[in-house]
């Protein structure tokens, strides 16, 4: 015998949107869809037997949270009010017409992997500023700072610790290129050959 689906089963239907269980359509067009919630205004929530889920909003999406929550306690326990969670694969924010702005008390960024990932890296079509009310630091094993036009160093004092080597100067464009292109193994490799 074959097993056979139970119909599709409409729970809402009205002039404001519509919500029911199932494929829209005859089981002969099965989509795989469990759940559909859509509205006249073209709000929708949908989840698949896959496992996957989309939620549609036509215009400005809000969430406010964590207003009944303390701030975290001098014992330096976070105490999230919001938190996503992706065991496997990737997140990802995309504005293509608009900007991303992250604004907290502070923040931190984290990479965990292993070599040869655990990389951050940071691409930019203009301007890269940093900006800081302290002291900024940038420490490595070994850090190279390059520019194709010109380096300016500026300050009331200048101090240089250790000893001075003088060497070629290989171009960096290519690597410019492929920031642009979004080329990372091109870029790593650049970065390599211009920083030794």
């Amino acid at each position: 015998m074959t097993n056979r689906k139970a119909p599709p089963v409409k729970t809402a239907d009205n002039d404001y949107g519509i919500m029911f269980w199932g494929p829209p359509g005859p089981e002969s067009l099965d989509d795989g869809n469990d759940l559909t919630l859509a509205t006249k205004s073209n709000h929708m929530m949908r989840f698949c037997e896959s496992g996957n889920s989309s939620f549609i909003t036509p215009k400005c999406n809000t969430e406010n949270v964590g207003k009944n929550l303390k701030p975290s306690s001098q014992d330096g326990k976070e105490v999230p009010a919001k938190q996503i969670l992706a065991h496997n694969g990737d997140i990802v924010f995309i504005a293509e017409n608009g900007n991303i702005k992250l604004k907290a008390k502070n923040i931190w960024i984290e990479t965990t992997d292993g070599d040869p990932g655990g990389n951050f890296m940071v691409s930019a079509n203009g301007y890269i500023n940093m900006v800081s009310g302290e002291q900024t630091r940038i420490v490595g094993s070994k850090v190279c700072i390059r520019g194709e036009c010109g380096v300016d160093i500026g300050g009331t004092d200048v101090i240089i610790k250790g000893t001075l080597a003088y060497g070629d100067y290989p171009s960096v464009f290519g690597s410019l290129k492929a920031f642009l292109a979004g080329d990372w193994a091109k870029i790593l490799e650049g970065i390599d050959k211009s920083c030794k």
